[in-house]
């Protein structure tokens, strides 16, 4: 993903003296920090803890959908509803509530995952090369 991320702003993996591979994202922006390397791809949520410390965001990628729910076409469609609206309504569920809003389970949009196929192919061509 975050060769994806490079190729949209125009940066090739050609372009780069070489690429390093971290455990986790403290990590990254750890060596942002100690200008052990350039560029870094973290979760938002950690970049802004380290934001006004010499670091700002470039790009921001769009929202990747992290999961979904499926089901069998046996599950009844009945059951499938209840299901979904007990899961999107997360109002009054204590657990979902100390998440935030950003957590939790929304209706399915297929539109969102229409960047899915360029960012598959843009990954295969990089590492081909």
């Amino acid at each position: 993903y975050p060769l994806y991320l490079l190729k949209q702003l125009g940066i090739h993996t050609a372009q780069l003296a070489q690429i390093e591979s971290y455990k986790n994202h403290d990590q990254i922006l750890q060596a942002l920090l100690h200008d052990q390397v350039d560029y870094g791809c973290v979760r938002e949520d950690i970049a802004n803890a380290y934001l006004g410390r010499g670091l700002s965001v470039v790009h921001q990628s769009p929202p990747l959908p992290p999961h979904i729910l499926v089901a069998s076409e046996k599950v009844p469609k009945a059951f499938c509803e209840s299901l979904i609206t007990l899961l999107t309504d997360t109002s009054h569920q204590p657990a979902f509530i100390s998440l935030g809003s950003q957590r939790g389970f929304a209706h399915y949009e297929a539109s969102a995952y229409e960047f899915m196929p360029q960012l598959f192919s843009t990954l295969s061509s990089e590492t081909a090369s």
